[in-house]
């Protein structure tokens, strides 16, 4: 009787811990993750209450075989047996035996930093994140979230069904994990929604974001749109959406947000169903182009509030700046006595003093003009006249010197750009010269288009080099038109290429004196 008194009371027990809720057993036994990642994990499922036959398995990223090299010269004779050793040596390992169960159940597969300071325990750092194939939950997106990813610099999902929810909650946490530089989003289509402009916010620090095979149309196009526009808040530097339903009308959005945005570098909008149409406007901002009224009324506003910000600055200074000399010459001591012609000498200079002061003033107010020239003035003779003085620091507080003076600084905003062109009335700007690759590969695009870049190409390279900034913004060194409809032996198109080749700074002169690719 007494064993069968213990069994029940043990089975009443584990039925209790069965229906006991999972917040209870989370607040009672709270874990503290180690940072290794495989045993983070797997107790963090387990404490969630999730089925362990759910359970995905964490392994390593299969590596593809090595190629073998060649090691014998040429023209030495080469040994059989020496050959026979080296094959068997140097079998590709591609098989491995597993079991059935383990091929169909879901797996993370991790690159792995594996650190060995202590002898006791081996702790492996998840470095990268690959998964394929199966559904990728909000409830897996809270598991990671709580393991210890601080040297998590790449997250890759192909095919894993997400939705709504498991997008923000990847989004969320993203902004907590500022090592994650690189995301792989594909094959993930969302329809009616496409929240996949979630990802370009400034509050996380991703750098590359791919989105191929999405199935993205004008809809996903128009989020992403306006948040590339948007100046301040756009670290993406790579964007592939490639292989998704853009159209003309998808391209056109995100033609209008390169407007506004300095800092994507490269953009690939390859397999998109894009016709001239989409092409032609493309093409037409990476030139000069004409600013519309809302633009011009929004650049008229960052320039008054930037004149506003100058203005506070200056009158900071002036407060913690030290007396001139003119204006302590005026000062006199105590004790002393000045004559009449003195005093009388004192106060027209006083008066003086706040003549100019108002008038400076006045001018500090009043907005920088709208027009000025697309051609800088050359810097020179008034700094050599000036002595490097102070009128030689003032002259380098405007709008368009803070990009002059510095070439690898910090972008500044194109609508506060010094450099435009005005004609009749209208204000132009200089297209995006930050955007060095563009693929339009596999696309609709004819000869229309064909020209356009053809011009733009023309318009960069003879502009490049004479604007400040180039070693920052240099223009178009890729463009990628392959599979098209126009003749690729087309003159435009050869030239190009040729173009291109001569502004590469990866290419090289051979022997031959023509302009080679060089690999490394």
């Amino acid at each position: 009787m007494g064993k069968k008194d213990r069994l029940r009371g043990n089975n009443n027990s584990s039925s209790i811990s069965r229906n006991t809720p999972l917040g209870e057993i989370a607040d009672s036994n709270t874990y503290n993750c180690t940072g290794n990642f495989p045993t983070d994990f797997n107790e963090l499922w387990n404490r969630a209450g999730l089925d362990k036959v759910g359970l995905p398995i964490i392994k390593n990223r299969s590596k593809p075989p090595k190629i073998p090299e060649e090691n014998f010269k040429e023209g030495e004779a080469e040994d059989p047996t020496q050959e026979m050793d080296k094959s068997i040596e140097d079998l590709p390992t591609t098989y491995s035996t597993t079991n059935n169960w383990d091929i169909y159940k879901p797996a993370i597969q991790c690159e792995f930093e594996v650190d060995v300071s202590t002898r006791q325990l081996q702790i492996n750092y998840a470095k990268e994140i690959y998964i394929r194939g199966w559904r990728f939950d909000d409830k897996i997106v809270q598991i990671l979230k709580q393991c210890m990813l601080e040297r998590l610099t790449i997250i890759n999902l192909w095919n894993t069904g997400m939705n709504d929810l498991s997008v923000t909650t990847l989004a969320s946490m993203l902004k907590t994990l500022p090592s994650v530089k690189t995301l792989y989003l594909e094959g993930n289509p969302i329809p009616d929604t496409e929240p996949f402009h979630l990802f370009i916010t400034e509050d996380n620090s991703l750098a590359n974001l791919y989105l191929r095979n999405n199935r993205i149309t004008e809809i996903g196009a128009k989020n992403i749109g306006q948040a590339l526009g948007q100046f301040s808040s756009s670290p993406i530097v790579n964007l592939n959406l490639s292989f998704n339903n853009l159209g003309n009308e998808g391209a056109k959005l995100i033609a209008k947000a390169l407007r506004m945005n300095r800092t994507l570098v490269s953009l690939s909008l390859s397999s998109n169903y894009i016709s001239d149409e989409g092409g032609i406007a493309l093409a037409s901002v990476l030139k000069t182009f004409m600013l519309t009224h809302e633009e011009v009324v929004e650049r008229r506003k960052l320039i008054s509030s930037s004149s506003t910000r100058q203005v506070l600055s200056r009158s900071l200074d002036s407060r913690d700046r030290p007396g001139s000399n003119r204006s302590g010459s005026l000062v006199i001591a105590k004790g002393q006595r000045g004559s009449s012609k003195n005093k009388k000498q004192d106060a027209a200079n006083k008066k003086n003093d706040e003549k100019d002061k108002n008038k400076k003033d006045k001018k500090a107010f009043l907005p920088p003009p709208l027009t000025s020239t697309i051609t800088e003035n050359p810097r020179s003779q008034k700094n050599k006249k000036s002595g490097g003085g102070k009128d030689s620091n003032k002259s380098g507080k405007g709008l368009a010197s803070t990009e002059e003076d510095n070439d690898l600084g910090d972008p500044v905003h194109p609508m506060l750009d010094g450099k435009v062109k005005t004609i009749e009335g209208k204000i132009y700007l200089s297209g995006c010269m930050s955007l060095i690759c563009l693929n339009l590969a596999r696309n609709n695009i004819g000869f229309e288009s064909l020209s356009e870049f053809h011009s733009v190409v023309q318009f960069q390279s003879s502009v490049g080099r004479k604007i400040k900034g180039y070693r920052r913004m240099p223009g178009l060194l890729k463009l990628h038109l392959q599979k098209n409809l126009f003749d690729e032996n087309d003159p435009k198109w050869l030239h190009i290429q040729e173009i291109l080749l001569s502004r590469d700074p990866m290419a090289t002169a051979d022997d031959d004196g023509m302009s080679t690719f060089t690999t490394g």
